[in-house]
């Protein structure tokens, strides 16, 4: 997860941009979280230096004048000192002291006008482009391919990572896709969707638990074998067949022992 902090010396500007960027979290659904909301740059330094996620690329919203022993700009620069890979983006009302963050080399993001009429749009594209950095940065390269779905009005691109499975639904003749932040439905056939998971070289990991079930190993994180049941590490539940059980059961060793 990534780890954003706040400085602003106002306590309205303060929590206005907190739940400003808590909302385009919610919204994208992006693994970030505000961790820390500050008025003062000691107040923000001393918690940074004691942070569990010191070191691990943060984002640092920064007011330029807070009126204290510094800036925002030599706020930045101290940070840089922990954090050297860190996103600082500053808030603004002083278009003309944006010379002095060469003069620091603080590397900014950006500098947003706290009375810009795209203020909103220039926050939400900070956090996008930081997202797709993130995301580029991981290790695992499913992250980076996308399934394409056949949706009512076109066509939708969701990652595979973010599936929990899939299931049939013999009611309607449609399957029920269960991610990370919702259910799609969609007129397709388990099969068709398997075939493509498979063409992105994911056959390893998306594998069927029952003829009417196609689960994402990743989020496996327990097989009852008596019950003959899957759980998945958001508590979500399907059923796995007897011959599949002892399938997945393999591939699950496997994992554990490599």
């Amino acid at each position: 997860m990534i780890s954003v902090f706040l400085c602003e010396d106002s306590a309205e500007q303060l929590h206005y941009l907190k739940a400003k960027i808590e909302n385009i979290i919610l919204i994208e659904n992006y693994d970030m979280r505000v961790d820390g909301i500050y008025q003062t740059p000691s107040a923000l330094l001393d918690a940074c230096r004691h942070s569990k996620s010191l070191n691990k690329n943060n984002i640092y919203f920064l007011d330029v004048d807070l009126k204290a022993e510094m800036d925002g700009i030599e706020l930045a620069a101290a940070i840089r000192k922990t954090d050297c890979r860190g996103f600082v983006i500053f808030i603004t009302t002083h278009e003309e002291m944006a010379f002095k963050t060469f003069q620091y080399q603080v590397e900014a993001m950006d500098y947003i006008l706290k009375d810009s009429a795209s203020f909103s749009e220039q926050i939400q594209s900070c956090l996008s482009n930081i997202w797709e950095k993130h995301l580029l940065s991981l290790p695992n390269p499913m992250l980076k391919k996308q399934l394409r779905l056949h949706v009512p009005g076109g066509i939708r691109l969701i990652s595979p990572e973010d599936i929990y499975f899939m299931e049939v639904l013999t009611s309607s003749h449609k399957v029920r896709i269960h991610t990370s932040h919702e259910m799609l439905e969609l007129n397709a056939s388990l099969k068709d969707l398997k075939n493509e998971l498979d063409s992105l070289s994911l056959q390893e990991i998306f594998v069927y638990a029952h003829k009417s079930f196609l689960i994402n190993l990743n989020h496996v994180s327990y097989l009852d074998k008596v019950k003959k049941e899957i759980i998945f590490d958001n508590t979500s539940v399907c059923p796995c067949s007897f011959r599949q059980c002892s399938v997945i059961s393999k591939l699950l060793a496997q994992r554990l022992s490599s």
